[in-house]
């Protein structure tokens, strides 16, 4: 090998190991059946409904074409019988013979209408034509008068296909039900069939293939349970392929083990000759100095070497060489790898290049390159030194003088050598491999330790602010609670003011009155006109009072029972419809407002055990969810409310007929702090607070329907009883 001269080889992206022995790994393969059952039974449906198609269409267009050459046949039979008679009827004006003829053959099957036309108009007819599908024949009526044919009129025959039509779709329907319960049956048995024959089998056959644990020699061959046929199937070949692959995998895999412990205990051994860099009291180094001494001492050839393959330098780096001649030990020489690419893929492939003349051998031919004197050997053999599955060295020996022809013998010399050379390189690297993986653990470990420290800071600062975060957010919803029932407060009292100050008006004028009616008491000019209009302006100041007094009574009424319900927590019962009529009246100043209209429908009585806060929080949240979000500025919408009973549930239905929302947007709506108005009064709890309202306070549940440009619907359900809502 040119190596002796220059020295070096490479192989970075070779790999393979003619010594190492190759590992068995086995995996089990799932079978399924189901989908094969369906797909078996959808095709026998399918091709049912073709094959039924196809012959129901067939026949239907066969009895077609029978019924409309009925028709025909009865149209040529009033041509070659009746058309005489009818004929010399018409030429003798006999009406009543005429009406006749035409009632007898209105009543033929499919013949609605009989009709003469004389001069272009009807003479005579008979029945009238009502279907959906006519068929006309026209025929002219021609009297022989004095050897001249004389056309007297057109009977006009009129048939209806509709009974046609109707008898068709019966026995298309009947036809297709029939085939769909013969196919139904066909393919319910088929797939009962494949799966008590086939499926069920296959099932067992990957259950078994799944457990199957091929280090277990105890393992029971797999069986069916069927019964025994005379003559194996598919399956039951099946079976016997599985079970003589668990055997072989099985006697592959106790082979690999036996083989792995054998390798094990020689790693061992050799780990126990190299420790601490020794190889029976001999430094790592001399190992290599002892296989070169050998090689050539054995084989009696003229120089040997060990070369180290190093991917990273792109040479190989002599580990040691011998030459006989003067007993001399050289290393450290190296050669590129780029220089014999060739030569080296060859070595990779056949992990021994035994070479009997360099000069005409062409596997050398990248050995001789800038040697046009003779190189200082003839026959070489080179073997590859396997590491970690790749070629991590060569193994060279050298002989100069005349042609050499090696034997196996020698060869396998060569190899046996080989094997302890890279277990001396093996031993090398994994004790260099060791020291950096030792300090790289310590360094791990610190950094390991470091890190946990950082993390356990870290988990103790996210529970910190876990905590902040959620006592935040309980605030936050208090807030959004006392800021809707501020709301309300300002709007009640704004409502209040206006029919107060009408009655304080009203209470001036009839103060006003009296005062003047007193004093024309006093003077004693008093008139009975005076009295009269002092009763009447009495009477209107009254009226306005106690209508005034009465809405205003009503709004502090409906805004006391909420305000209180607002701040208590305590369950009672209370009529849902009622009590949401009293919750939008306290909300009225709000809609007022905005200028949109309400509606509360509530056509049963349905009583509620309940919170009634919880009931306000959620009525006033969606209010103004829609005063909000719901509408275009400016925009003058409707919101209603129904109050149903379900069984043992109370059904809410609240709707806007605003702008609506997009899908994104109404899968998010629930979502504490989302928003669509950030910074535009929307603080993202609103819908949040109503949804934990329902589905835990009341336990029951909230579903939102809404689409852009149609509204928004929140349909709400909620136990009738505490006790049927169960730990909320």
């Amino acid at each position: 090998m040119r190596a002796m001269i220059s020295e070096g080889a490479s192989t970075g992206w070779l790999g393979g190991s003619w010594l190492s022995g190759q590992a068995v790994r086995t995996r089990a393969a799932v079978l399924a059946g189901g989908g094969i059952a369906s797909r078996l039974t959808f095709a026998i449906i399918l091709f049912s409904m073709l094959v039924t198609f196809l012959t129901t269409a067939t026949q239907l267009f066969i009895e077609y074409n029978q019924d409309l050459r009925g028709i025909r046949e009865r149209f040529a039979e009033i041509r070659t019988s009746q058309l005489p008679i009818l004929t010399n009827s018409v030429w003798i004006l006999d009406d009543a013979l005429i009406r006749t003829q035409l009632d007898g053959l209105a009543r033929l099957p499919d013949i609605e209408r009989l009709a003469v036309e004389v001069n272009g108009k009807v003479k005579w007819s008979s029945g009238s034509t009502r279907a959906r599908y006519p068929l006309s024949d026209r025929v002219p009526l021609v009297q022989q008068n004095r050897d001249k044919a004389v056309e007297i009129g057109v009977l006009e025959v009129t048939a209806s296909l509709d009974n046609v039509y109707r008898r068709l779709v019966d026995k298309a329907l009947s036809a297709l039900l029939e085939n769909a319960i013969k196919t139904a049956a066909i393919a319910g048995f088929a797939l009962v069939l494949f799966q008590l024959t086939v499926t069920r089998h296959l099932h067992r056959m990957a259950e078994y293939a799944q457990r199957l644990d091929i280090a277990d020699d105890h393992t029971p061959d797999l069986q069916l349970e069927r019964r025994r046929r005379r003559r194996d199937d598919v399956l039951d070949q099946l079976v016997r392929s599985i079970n003589t692959m668990r055997t072989n995998l099985s006697a592959a895999y106790a082979t690999s083990k036996r083989d792995e412990e054998r390798i094990r205990r020689e790693n061992l051994h050799l780990a126990d000759l190299l420790r601490d860099d020794t190889l029976r009291g001999v430094q790592v180094i001399d190992v290599f100095q002892t296989v070169t001494e050998t090689l050539v001492i054995g084989l009696d050839v003229s120089r040997a070497g060990a070369w180290r393959v190093d991917e990273a330098s792109g040479a190989m780096h002599c580990l040691d060489c011998f030459e006989p001649d003067g007993l001399r030990h050289t290393t450290g020489r190296s050669w590129a790898l780029a220089e014999i690419p060739e030569y080296l893929s060859i070595l990779y492939r056949d992990k021994v290049v035994a070479i009997g003349d360099i000069w005409t051998d062409p596997r050398s031919r990248e050995l001789l390159i800038g040697h046009d004197m003779a190189p200082p050997y003839r026959s070489s053999i080179d073997v590859a030194l396997q590491i970690d599955g790749k070629l991590g060295g060569i193994l060279s020996v050298q002989h100069q003088g005349d042609k050499r022809e090696w034997t196996a013998d020698e060869i396998g010399f060569v190899g046996a050598v080989a094997a302890v050379a890279s277990a001396a390189i093996e031993a090398r690297d994994k004790r260099i491999a060791q020291h950096e993986l030792s300090q790289y653990k310590d360094h791990l470990e610190e950094i390991i330790a470091t890190r946990t420290a950082e993390l356990t800071d870290a988990n103790v600062e996210l529970n910190r602010t876990l905590e902040v975060l959620q006592s935040t957010q309980a605030e936050l919803v208090e807030r959004e609670k006392f800021a809707s029932l501020g709301t309300v407060v300002a709007g009640v009292a704004h409502e209040v003011n206006t029919p107060i100050g009408v009655g304080v008006t009203a209470a001036s004028a009839l103060k006003v009155a009296t005062v003047r009616l007193q004093r024309k008491v006093e003077a004693g000019e008093l008139k009975k006109s005076d009295l009269l209009g002092y009763v009447e302006v009495a009477a209107r100041s009254a009226d306005i009072l106690e209508a005034n007094l009465g809405r205003a009574a009503e709004l502090v009424r409906s805004f006391k029972q909420v305000a209180v319900d607002q701040s208590s927590e305590a369950i009672r019962v209370v009529e849902l419809g009622q009590y949401i009529h009293d919750v939008m009246t306290s909300l009225r100043p709000e809609l007022r407002k905005a200028g949109h209209g309400v509606s509360v429908e509530a056509p049963n009585r349905v009583e509620l055990e309940t919170t009634p806060s919880a009931i306000w929080q959620i009525i006033s949240n969606l209010v103004m969810n829609s005063i909000l979000h719901g509408f275009e500025p400016g925009q003058h919408g409707h919101l209603s409310i129904s109050v149903n009973r379900s069984k043992d549930a109370a059904v809410v239905v609240y709707r806007d007929n605003g702008i609506g929302m997009s899908p994104e947007v109404r899968r998010r709506i629930f979502e504490p702090f989302f928003t669509t108005k950030r910074g535009q009064g929307g603080s993202g709890l609103g819908l949040s607070i109503v949804y934990n309202l329902v589905t835990k306070t009341l336990g029951g549940t909230i579903l939102c329907t809404s689409a852009p440009d149609v509204g928004t619907e929140f349909m709400i359900t909620i136990p009738i009883r505490i006790a049927e809502r169960g730990e909320v």
